[in-house]
Order: C-alpha cells, then sequence, then structure tokens
C-alpha cells in the first residue's frame, strides 16, 4: 500500500507541476512572439487584400497552435490531477480534513473550476471570432475581418486573468499538497514522544 501511494504521489505532483509549467511558458511565449514579430513589420503575402496589421495575423497563428497545445496539456493534466488526488485521499495516504488537505483540496477544485469555464466557455468563443478574423482576411473582406479582431480583442483580458487564475490556483494546491504530504499520518502510527512515527498502542509501557 506504502508504494502504491507514491506512485500517485508522484504522478500527482508531476500533473500539477507540469500544468503549472505549461501555463507560465503559453504566456511567457506569447509575450515574446507578439513584440518580436511586431518589430519585424511583417507582410503576408498569403494575405495580399488585407489592409490591417500584418504582424497580428502571422503573431496570432503562432500563438494560437501553442495555446491549443497547451489546452490539451492542461485538460491531461487536471484530469491525472483529479485521479491521484482521489485515489491518495481515498486510500487514506493523504488527511483530506486537516487544514493542509482542505487547502489542497480546494485549490485543486479552484483550478479544475477555472479550466473549465476557459475550455468549455471562453475558449470556444474566443476560437470562433479568431477563425472568422483569419477567414476575411484571406478572403480581404476588411470590414468583416476588423470586426471579428475586435470581438477577440474584446475577450483577451479576461483570458488573461484566467490564465493567470490557473496558475495561481494550481500553485497554491501544489505547495497544499506537498504540506499535506507531510503532514499526514499513515494510519496506525502514533507520534513517538522523540518525533519519530511509532506503533499506536492501547497500553502504557513500564
Amino acid at each position: 500500500m506504502k508504494r502504491f501511494g507514491i506512485v500517485f504521489e508522484i504522478v500527482h505532483v508531476v500533473a500539477l507541476a507540469m500544468w503549472l509549467g505549461g501555463v507560465v511558458m503559453a504566456g511567457l511565449a506569447a509575450a515574446i512572439i507578439f513584440p518580436t514579430v511586431r518589430s519585424l513589420e511583417p507582410r503576408l503575402a498569403t494575405y495580399p487584400d488585407y489592409t490591417g496589421d500584418h504582424w497580428m495575423l502571422a503573431a496570432g497563428k503562432v500563438a494560437a497552435r501553442i495555446f491549443h497545445a497547451t489546452d490539451i496539456a492542461q485538460g491531461v493534466c487536471g484530469v491525472l490531477a483529479v485521479v491521484s488526488a482521489a485515489v491518495l485521499g481515498l486510500s487514506g495516504t493523504i488527511a483530506y480534513r486537516r487544514p493542509a488537505g482542505l487547502v489542497w483540496l480546494g485549490g485543486l477544485i479552484a483550478s479544475v473550476g477555472v479550466l473549465a469555464a476557459s475550455l468549455l466557455w471562453l475558449r470556444p468563443r474566443m476560437d470562433a471570432n479568431l477563425h472568422a478574423y483569419w477567414d476575411a482576411a484571406l478572403a480581404g473582406n476588411n470590414p468583416v475581418a476588423e470586426t471579428a479582431r475586435r470581438a477577440f480583442s474584446a475577450d483577451h483580458p479576461l483570458a488573461s486573468n484566467l490564465m493567470a487564475a490557473t496558475a495561481a490556483c494550481v500553485l497554491a494546491t501544489l505547495i497544499a499538497h506537498i504540506v499535506a504530504a507531510r503532514t499526514s499520518k499513515p494510519s496506525g502510527l502514533a507520534p513517538s514522544p522523540n518525533g519519530a512515527d511509532a506503533p499506536a498502542s492501547p497500553h502504557k509501557t513500564a
């Protein structure tokens, strides 16, 4: 049982760490891509009749693929984190009812909730506006392209806030889990006078 718990402990920590790393790196990549491409002032031959900013098209195409890959990774990490947390809690490896355990559970629930709001509610709308922008720009329909671009940009601050909230929740979950794992005692063990764990006994020693 101890080895079983260690396996899921590793799965849980790795899933949370990769989840956090993916969100942070996606945000960092976007922060680098857009200013860099803008400074190059590109003109895209694929969009000859588009009169808007070509750098935004070029940077957006790259960033969109990064964010979509990150969304998939977040979904996988979220599932692994939830499944491993359920196993650790139900097996008694980590105590849910202790303060750190409650923070851990609350953080995990918040992380999944924010991710779900992003993937199931905001992201589909933004993707629809983004593709409408690209298609109209390709066709040279500049008024429609500009309308779609503005609709997409209007959701961008909320998307950024959700990413930041996801990162904060996952980080809090990871820290709380580490604390909960260190403070949880396997069943049948009680702290001895010298601080080491010793088998609990109903009889007093002489």
